[in-house]
């Protein structure tokens, strides 16, 4: 088992994201982590390396605990339960649906195989103590992610999307296939090193069978130290990778709640709201921890429909063009009016509209709510102004939300210069 150590040029990002995500904690308490595996499945593969990540004397320090013979896979386990017990807060993408199982169920598999069964036990037991502390960034970005216009939840495509540029090197599928050539290299260096030295010309053939160099023959002796150099980059760069998807923090802080709205409203003199006029309009002000952002809302006069999505509750009215709730409709004679529809269970209104962004339009809580928009089929929705100010808090709240993921999602570079994660003014 080796343990390769360097440094992380993220320092920065390391601190200005824990500074949201974990603001009271210390950043010598929070580590980052990624393993990796010959398999997806942990009864056909094993777990060669396990990548650490931690702020340490005012760096960012990685350590890679990697295997360099398959027997050690329970030694680098161990290394990492050891470390990881140490700190308050274990980061990871995807950490606590594969990693932390996958080392779960490796710990089972090994009992099988060794006469320590006792001790891997032991490992296990200890392991579910730390999973208790998994803050997984999967589970905080899989919620926004199609609010925010992302159409994949895999690491290569969120690095791309949030401003990490990294080329790939090794893919996860053909990993195995590398790693079996890195040891089969290694092996075959060291046999080429002892048949090379002094007194030993032609020991080789005597130290291995013939069958096992003509197994290795295709391998290039220094295929293995490339693997090396390319795998233990993959991995902290993935641990990297999840310093950027951080940079949402205040997103994830925001989708728990965890800010204060107001709104402030601006009309003119007159009671009619004037497009032209720029005295009229409603912003929503949002304040999370160091983050503030003011996203104006312009009022608009507008003729809509309000859709009613108790629609089994309503009669149409064809000639009126409307429909009516059957506790009136009842007294209708029956050839006047049908029983709405999704389509048809509406009423015409005018009036005085703020545009709202579609994902809270339909929002698991505004399942019940009315509607209102220019037509069934229209993709944009809109709220009255009077309804908007009588919002109670928690629902301005999560209006304030998707109002910020609308607003992200067209103005993505704040993502990527790192303002996000940083402070909003607008």
């Amino acid at each position: 088992m080796e343990i390769y150590k360097s440094l992380s040029n993220e320092t920065g990002l390391f601190i200005k994201t824990t500074d949201i995500l974990f603001p009271d904690t210390p950043k010598q308490q929070i580590l980052i982590y990624d393993i990796d595996t010959t398999s997806f499945e942990a009864a056909n593969g094993c777990i060669f390396m396990i990548g650490v990540m931690f702020f340490k004397d005012e760096n960012l320090c990685v350590r890679h605990y990697f295997s360099e013979k398959i027997p050690e896979e329970s030694i680098i386990i161990e290394k990492f339960i050891e470390l990881a017990e140490g700190f308050r807060y274990l980061l990871s993408y995807k950490g606590e649906s594969f990693d932390i199982p996958f080392i779960g169920k490796r710990l089972y598999e090994l009992q099988k195989y060794t006469d320590a069964a006792e001790k891997l036990k032991s490992l296990y037991t200890r392991l579910q103590s730390i999973r208790s502390r998994s803050v997984d960034v999967f589970n905080e970005i899989n919620p926004i992610k199609s609010h925010l216009g992302f159409s994949s939840t895999k690491l290569d495509y969120l690095r791309g999307k949030l401003g990490q540029k990294v080329p790939e090197r090794i893919s996860g599928e053909n990993i195995s296939k590398f790693y079996v050539e890195h040891i089969a290299a290694c092996k075959l260096k060291k046999l080429q090193e002892i048949s090379r030295a002094e007194g030993n010309v032609g020991f080789i053939a005597e130290y291995e069978p013939k069958p096992v160099l003509d197994e290795l023959a295709h391998i290039n002796p220094d295929s293995g130290d490339r693997f090396l150099k390319d795998v233990l980059l993959r991995n902290r760069e993935n641990m990297e990778a999840v310093l950027y998807i951080m940079k949402l923090s205040h997103l994830f802080a925001m989708r728990r709640g965890e800010f204060s709205t107001e709104i402030k409203a601006c009309f003119s003199n007159n009671s009619v709201l004037d497009d032209q006029n720029p005295s009229s309009y409603i912003s929503v002000m949002i304040r999370e921890r160091d983050f503030s952002l003011e996203l104006p809302l312009k009022t608009m006069r507008l003729d809509l429909k309000q859709f009613y999505m108790n629609y089994k509750d309503y009669y149409y009215f064809p000639a009126e063009d409307m429909a009516v709730h059957k506790s009136l409709a009842e007294f209708a004679d029956s050839s006047s009016k049908k029983k709405a529809t999704i389509k048809t269970a509406y009423r015409r209104v005018s009036g005085e509209f703020v545009h709202i962004p579609r994902s809270f339009a339909l929002s698991e809580n505004n399942k019940a709510s009315n509607r209102y928009k220019a037509d069934y089929e229209a993709e944009e929705y809109y709220l009255p102004v009077e309804e908007l100010k009588r919002l109670d808090n928690e629902r301005l709240k999560e209006l304030s939300f998707y109002l910020t993921l609308d607003y992200i999602s067209k103005n993505m570079s704040i993502i990527e210069n790192d303002q996000l994660c940083s402070k909003i003014d607008s």
